[in-house]
């Protein structure tokens, strides 16, 4: 339905403006909730009715549930931009058993499996269809997006489409095409991380500079912030988890800082466990349902860990090092006490942190000319020519890369990064072992099981499909396209692979774990890759006033925290929080 836009005005959410009826039903019938969170309400009713709406609310403050009713209320199908693949399949899980028809496309699923699932959401079978950013512009989704009757599109973590905000996504401005497709039907940008400046620029981006704003204070009520420096980490986290002052979450800077630490505090007698990106799906899961039940009393972990997580008894969060910005800082610190009924936020700093911060900083913008070089020899490493198909994942083994074409590891990964955040591909450098594979059975044999057997099915197809001569010659599998075209973890595809070998029908060996690299732009003549380097060094820039924004943060030891961090996302404070070091300290 068309409409016009609203005034361009940013509403301070009042708790005496009044909620309705039938969307507190839905709330009530799938999340089981009495009431609404302050503000909840009114953004869904306006957006139901049609309207934009831009929604800044504190971390914890229930985005997700806002555009999860709204879509409910408006029928048909919400399409919901995020970018992070583990929170949008949390995300659908927790949908399904609330008996809410979704799904997911990412890059994380093989091509059949892309398709099959936009097929179901053409055909109107679901509510909510989850896309990564990059999926959004590719043929296989827009020839299916004129049939789909979408109602409504959300935007998770909207800051992602600001080149002046946290986490810049070149991908998130494809949203504003998108938008243009989808003629009339509302769009809900939301995030916990917006300045000023920034929700401009999302309001700008999407093409809505005249929609409604909707603004939460960033205040969190009993979240008391301390701030100092430490010579001995670790001895420092102890003495302050030894308090028992319930749940904590421990965040370091490096996987084998939060190995240590957990492993130190776990020796002390402490509940302790460790959570980063390198460990196997598997045991992230474990470690985050153990601590979600009660059963861990502190999780050590990098910023991998708690996107998307809702526990509310937190009572202490500590930051061992400097975060990258205050944005990260305030998603990771209000983390803690969401309940209300107080925790502890603590940073500590190193002596050299600040020179870490600046020092990463400028390896995360390296040269052109250096950008180019290593461009020419990874299409070199990975033998692709223009036009060459590059919708999977290929195996990609970075230390190799390095030692074969004179690179430091470092310097190479900084190359990565920034093609990464410009959205030319995504580097995993999680190892998955490539296998090499013979089909020993036969074929008829293969087809009987895998009627019998859906997974068998998956294996058999892809593996006689991808490589015609599996049968006379062994095939170099990668381990990573094989998991995404059978869809199991790691572990559960080394199981049934073990399992068909015990019977005869394949032989398997496992070769050395790689990393991959997915191409996102295809590959054209035109190379070296051109980039928008007047972008990227404007970027560059506003990164560095971040950077300088957490510094003064950490070193600030005169105004009260709570109002440096308000003041920061643009809300005007008229008093003190009277609870963090600062002002405990003036009595």
């Amino acid at each position: 339905m068309a409409h016009r836009p609203a005034a361009s005005v940013s509403i301070v959410i009042q708790p005496s403006m009044p909620e309705q009826a039938d969307l507190l039903q839905i709330l009530k019938a799938h999340w089981g909730y009495p009431s609404f969170r302050l503000g909840q309400g009114e953004i869904i009713a306006h957006v139901v009715e049609g309207h934009d709406a831009l929604a800044l609310l504190p971390t914890g403050g229930g985005k997700s549930v806002i555009y999860q009713v709204a879509g409910l209320a408006r029928g048909g199908l919400t399409i919901v931009v995020t970018p992070l693949i583990a929170l949008m399949e949390d995300q659908v899980a927790n949908l399904k058993r609330r008996g809410i028809c979704a799904l997911a496309v990412h890059s994380g699923l093989g091509p059949q499996e892309v398709q099959r699932r936009l097929d179901a959401a053409m055909h109107g079978d679901f509510s909510f269809l989850y896309l990564s950013p990059e999926r959004l512009l590719t043929q296989n989704f827009l020839l299916r997006l004129e049939e789909m009757e979408v109602r409504l599109l959300a935007i998770d973590e909207a800051h992602c489409i600001s080149q002046w905000g946290q986490d810049f996504r070149p991908a998130y401005r494809r949203i504003g095409e998108l938008r243009e497709r989808l003629a009339g039907v509302p769009v809900l940008a939301v995030t916990a991380t917006a300045t000023p400046r920034v929700a401009e620029d999302i309001k700008h981006q999407l093409g809505m500079p005249r929609a409604r704003q909707f603004s939460s204070t960033f205040r969190r009520p009993g979240l008391s912030y301390r701030v100092g420096s430490f010579p001995d980490g670790i001895g420092t986290v102890h003495r302050i988890l030894s308090r028992g002052l319930g749940p904590a979450i421990v965040y370091a800077l490096y996987r084998n800082e939060v190995e240590q630490l957990a492993s130190i505090l776990s020796g002390r007698g402490i509940r302790a466990a460790a959570y980063h990106g390198g460990m196997p799906a598997e045991d992230r899961f474990s470690v985050q349902g153990a601590f979600m039940r009660g059963e861990l009393e502190v999780i050590v972990a990098t910023n991998a860990f708690g996107m998307g997580i809702d526990k509310e008894d937190v009572r202490v969060v500590i930051n061992l090092g400097l975060p990258e910005d205050l944005e990260a800082y305030y998603q990771e610190a209000g983390r803690g006490g969401r309940d209300g009924q107080g925790a502890m936020a603590y940073l500590l700093y190193g002596q050299e942190d600040a020179a870490r911060l600046e020092a990463n900083w400028r390896s995360k913008y390296p040269e052109r000319a250096v950008v180019d070089r290593l461009v020419g020899q990874l299409m070199g490493a990975l033998s692709l020519q223009p036009g060459d198909d590059t919708s999977t994942p290929l195996d990609f083994n970075l230390k190799d890369f390095c030692h074969g074409h004179g690179w430091r590891e470092w310097d190479a990964r900084s190359v990565l990064g920034l093609l990464e955040r410009e959205g030319v591909l995504r580097y995993d450098p999680e190892p998955v072992p490539s296998l090499r594979i013979r089909l020993t059975a036969p074929t008829e044999l293969l087809r009987t099981v895998g009627r019998e057997d859906e997974r068998l099915d998956r294996l058999f197809r892809y593996l006689l499909a991808t490589y015609p001569d599996i049968r006379s010659f062994p095939a170099e599998v990668s381990g990573r396209g094989l998991q995404l075209a059978v869809r199991l973890t790691q572990i559960a595809l080394e199981r049934l692979l073990a399992s068909c070998a015990s019977r005869g029908w394949l032989e398997v060996e496992h070769l050395e774990p790689v990393g991959s690299v997915e191409l996102l732009t295809p590959l054209c003549p035109n190379w070296p890759l051109e980039l928008d380097w007047e972008g990227i060094a404007q970027r560059r820039e506003a990164d560095y006033q971040r950077l300088q924004h957490m510094v003064a943060y950490a070193y600030n030891d005169a105004i009260c925290r709570e109002r440096v961090l308000r003041e920061y996302f643009g809300e005007e404070v008229t008093e003190d929080c009277g609870l963090c070091g600062v002002c405990r300290a003036r009595g």
